[in-house]
């Protein structure tokens, strides 16, 4: 990889958004969200922080029009409604130059824009000062220019295989107590098998998932007996992991076994509610090397709750950071203070938005 460092080319970018910015920002009070999805709420609940308020939810599903989230309502484009509305924040992910143009007589930025540019200083102090390689900053910077200028080709330039093993200090130790949360049908646990040469200490595996587990167990099976491993070295646990034990709702997306799924807390009561543990109370006392985790946004509240585990082990970690614009800056706060010793790399292993991972060793 061309290991250029292009974070000039990145403060050229958000100095040409900066205008748009500055006009969103001076115009809080009426501020409108494209998107009516989970991603919108979240969304409008950080904004409320920032000090917007929000006026209606814009989008162009026919179904959602009239609807409202946390009392706000669902709008199209073209309604009345829209008329008083200074500026829009676009919250999903896809089609953000379409939609642009869609709202072209507004001020409007993506959230993932607004968010960079809002906090460039970190982004920078994060490149210059934790990362421990030229290629880290290489992808940062990458990964920026890719939403700054809405171009999705340049995931290509840094996409590369192997992920969660894509560093030497992640590879085959023979001696790793691995922790797989977010597991889905088992893909990351039959690499690490094959990385650690079908030798390690233990594997937890954490997967809310109905469909998924089945299919994990169905996995693992093979696994052992494929590799001739003890069946009592693997352990098998139908939940997810956050800040604390209690339930969460567990909505998913599509119908096939590898849908993505979203956690939030909820009361025990709640339909299709499942069960989640603090890492810190589920695996008190174990020795662990390893943890990767990929649980759609879920990561900041499993570190939250793995505070005493990753104090005492200080275990490798391969975390996703996509799935939440403020993710990166979010765990790399809470890492540095739990283990200062902790050395950071990032790398994204997707052709597009997906699949950002932030390795971090001692």
């Amino acid at each position: 990889m061309d290991t250029t460092i292009n974070f000039s080319e990145v403060l050229k970018e958000i100095d040409k958004l900066k205008p748009i910015f500055d006009a969103i920002n001076n115009n809080k009070e009426n501020i409108a969200l494209f998107g009516a999805g989970r991603a919108s709420s979240a969304v409008k609940e950080y904004l409320k922080t920032k000090g917007f308020i929000i006026k209606c939810f814009i989008d162009n599903n026919p179904s959602k029009i009239g609807q409202n989230i946390d009392g706000i309502p669902i709008v199209s484009a073209n309604s009345p409604s829209t008329k008083d509305v200074s500026a829009i924040i676009i919250t999903v992910k896809s089609y953000v130059k379409e939609i642009k143009t869609q709202l072209s007589e507004f001020s409007c930025l993506s959230f993932d824009e607004w968010f960079m540019i809002e906090n460039t200083e970190k982004y920078q102090e994060i490149r210059d000062h934790y990362f421990e390689d030229l290629k880290s900053k290489k992808v940062l910077d990458t990964l920026m220019l890719a939403v700054l200028k809405g171009d999705d080709s340049y995931y290509l330039e840094i996409a590369e295989p192997e992920q969660y093993f894509a560093l030497t200090p992640f590879l085959n130790s023979g001696k790793e107590s691995f922790v797989d949360i977010g597991s889905y049908v088992g893909d990351a646990v039959e690499k690490f098998i094959w990385t650690n040469c079908g030798s390690y200490e233990h594997i937890y595996v954490f997967e809310p998932g109905v469909k998924q587990f089945k299919s994990l167990q169905k996995r693992i099976s093979r696994l052992i007996d494929e590799w001739c491993l003890d069946e009592n070295s693997i352990s098998l646990i139908q939940a997810g992991a956050a800040e604390k034990n209690g339930k969460a709702s567990f909505n998913s997306t599509g119908e096939t076994v590898l849908q993505s799924t979203n956690l939030d807390f909820c009361e025990d009561n709640t339909a299709n509610a499942i069960q989640v543990f603090s890492l810190d109370s589920k695996l008190e006392n174990k020795k662990i090397s390893f943890i990767k985790a990929d649980i759609e946004g879920m990561e900041v509240s499993m570190l939250k709750g793995a505070e005493n585990l990753i104090k005492t082990n200080r275990p490798k970690l391969a975390i996703c950071t996509y799935h939440n614009a403020a993710d990166l800056i979010d765990i790399i706060d809470i890492l540095k203070n739990l283990v200062p010793e902790y050395k950071y790399a990032l790398r994204h292993h997707a052709v597009n938005s997906s699949e950002t991972v932030l390795y971090c060793w001692i």
